[in-house]
């Protein structure tokens, strides 16, 4: 990477393969002192989407700059932020496949400083994942779950209270799991008229 300046590169001449992000450091230090101040005033705390750039000079960064953690979308992310050394994780998914939940459950074991979650939306994915804890024997870690509440017509997510709540006692019983909360995402949400969303 300390060669990089030298080589000639030069993006609109085709040097670099795209896509390609530019990014100015001279904007990327303005909006981390303006996030670093948005929290602050509103004593917040943020786990920043990494699916975007998957850069760890980035992640490192937002993380120094005060980052909870990092999100991500899928497993081969995760690894590639744990193979980056970052050890607090959202995966804003859930994993469904028996290799990946099982991929999954040996991570968190071989793992033990890695504080991770994932999110859950109905009874399936509670006994599924469940089911991956329980393959690997009795002192697996159990998984951090997020409850996640959707919307009607929406695309993940439980779509009402009732099934929320239903999933959140399943967890909440399951020993092979931790619930830990719940997580939903409005940014799909357009209101019909154009005029600010409503709560569902």
């Amino acid at each position: 990477l300390h060669d990089v300046g030298s080589m000639g590169w030069n993006l609109l001449r085709g040097g670099v393969p795209l896509p390609a992000a530019v990014i100015r450091e001279s904007a990327l230090d303005h909006n981390s002192r303006w996030m670093q101040r948005f929290l602050a005033k509103r004593n917040a705390v943020i786990a920043p989407h990494v699916k975007t750039t998957m850069c760890p000079q980035i992640m490192q960064r937002q993380l120094r700059d005060g980052a909870w953690g990092v999100t991500v979308a899928t497993l081969h992310q995760m690894k590639v932020c744990r193979r980056f050394g970052i050890d607090r994780i959202v995966l804003a998914n859930q994993l469904v496949g028996r290799l990946e939940l099982d991929a999954l459950v040996a991570e968190l074991n071989a793992s033990p400083g890695l504080d991770f979650y994932m999110l859950i939306d109905s009874l399936d994915a509670v006994r599924l994942a469940s089911e991956a804890v329980g393959r690997a024997g009795p002192a697996s870690r159990p998984i951090q779950v997020l409850v996640e509440r959707g919307y009607p017509g929406g695309r993940t997510g439980c779509r009402d209270n009732d099934t929320a709540l239903e999933g959140a006692r399943a967890a909440h019983a399951a020993p092979q799991l931790r619930l830990c909360g719940v997580e939903a995402f409005e940014g799909l949400i357009k209101p019909k008229d154009g005029g600010p969303a409503q709560a569902v």
